[in-house]
């Protein structure tokens, strides 16, 4: 009896945490479909506009220098699966992995770089988004 009870509460653990983790992610995503646009570029450290970017480079990581409660960056291009990043610091740490493979897939192409910023009023801006070659 006790085993079962055991594996019982694993199962009840798993599923909640599954949960948890579903609702999360679920949560940040919805939160993006709606944002404000921002007709400027925002503000990071190092600046890194106008920089032609090399398909051997690590990760171009950075800072947003804008005020907010939390931070979402998306880097895409043509091809391959963007690289999604959620921070509660503006300190935007690249995942070097997906950085790597979504240089190798856009050679010679545009890498964007989406930027947004959640408010004290849990409300989502967006800035222009930065666009290196």
């Amino acid at each position: 009896m006790k085993k079962q009870y055991k594996y019982s509460l694993i199962v009840l653990l798993v599923v909640f945490i599954t949960g948890v983790v579903v609702f999360a992610l679920s949560n940040h995503n919805a939160a993006i479909n709606q944002y404000h646009s921002i007709n400027q570029l925002p503000k990071i450290h190092p600046d890194y506009f106008g920089a032609v970017i090399p398909p051997n480079i690590a990760p171009l990581n950075f800072s947003i220098k804008e005020n907010a409660s939390n931070y979402y960056v998306e880097i895409f291009s043509k091809q391959g699966k963007p690289i999604e990043i959620f921070s509660r610091t503006p300190e935007i740490s690249i995942p070097e992995e997906s950085w790597n493979e979504l240089l190798s897939l856009n050679r010679g192409q545009e890498l964007l770089f989406d930027i947004f910023v959640q408010t004290e009023n849990n409300e989502w801006s967006r800035f222009q988004s930065i666009t290196k070659i």
